[in-house]
């Protein structure tokens, strides 16, 4: 009943003296690299709590810690079930799992998952250790169709497997991502499984920092170019508006109204100087 991300068997054994409780915790890799203990002694009814250590790129991320095929059994934003809590500390790169009241019934296989986000039109990618190298891999979506191989696809997204025999881990890359790919997922390497939470999450939220440079840049333009158009205005269009009205001539004449009367009326026009030049001139 293997199923973890990073998984270890929780073996409790009663001992010669009925109320001790021996904890055999096998460490088996899976996606990523963790580090945690492997074997600790506890008292009938007594606690334990368990550390495990993840790479800085996780910090952000919910952690999960599941018992048998119950992969939500508790997690870090909701970090308190029954006699087991979650905790987790960014700073110190480690989250613990903290067992309290334990008695024989608790003999089972416990998990711990670390959630995997993406962006809707993106692609996601997962990094899954195993044992055997001989192992099969695979992909799968939980109740839902698996991949096999390199490549295929699950649920009409594109998936791609590559295989590091070497460092024995197998990669996984899905992409074309929607929003209802949201959910549970495992990777198959033999005998383990392991799952792994994707969360797919809007475009719009994803604010990546070279488009927040981009959208400074393009804010900095708009303001510069408000900038030079008020100083063109300023500087060049209204002094020569100012010109312009200074060297209109405002006159008034006094011509005759009718040639049979004796009437006079006053004319109001209004010429530029060069203009009237020209009219004195050819007068």
């Amino acid at each position: 009943m293997n199923c973890s991300l990073w998984q270890y068997v929780l073996a409790l054994a009663e001992t010669k003296e009925a109320e001790d409780l021996d904890f055999c915790l096998i460490f088996l890799t899976g996606a990523d690299s963790v580090s945690s203990v492997r074997r600790v002694t506890v008292q009938s009814g007594g606690s334990v709590t368990i550390p495990y250590l993840y790479e800085d790129r996780h910090k952000d991320h919910v952690k999960y810690w599941c018992r048998g095929i119950d992969w939500r059994s508790l997690r870090t934003d909701s970090p308190q079930k029954g006699d087991v809590s979650i905790r987790d500390d960014p700073e110190q790169q480690v989250f613990t799992v903290t067992m309290n009241n334990l008695k024989i019934e608790d003999n089972d296989t416990y998990c711990v998952s670390v959630e995997v986000t993406g962006v809707e039109g993106d692609s996601v990618s997962v990094q899954c250790r195993y044992g055997d190298s001989n192992s099969e891999k695979m992909f799968c979506k939980i109740g839902g169709s698996c991949v096999l191989g390199n490549s295929g696809s699950l649920d009409g997204r594109p998936v791609e497997i590559g295989d590091d025999r070497v460092n024995k881990v197998f990669s996984v890359t899905m992409w074309g991502l929607e929003r209802k790919d949201t959910g549970w997922y495992r990777c198959d390497a033999g005998y383990q499984q392991i799952p792994v939470h994707i969360t797919v999450n809007e475009t719009t939220t994803a604010i990546t920092e070279g488009n927040l440079y981009l959208r400074i840049h393009l804010l900095l333009v708009c303001h510069v170019s408000v900038l030079l158009l008020y100083l063109v205005i300023t500087d060049l269009v209204l002094p020569q508006i100012r010109i312009y009205s200074e060297n209109i001539l405002t006159c008034t004449l006094s011509v005759p109204w009718a040639i049979n009367t004796h009437h006079n009326t006053n004319l109001l026009f209004c010429i530029q100087p060069a203009a009237l030049l020209n009219i004195l001139h050819y007068s």
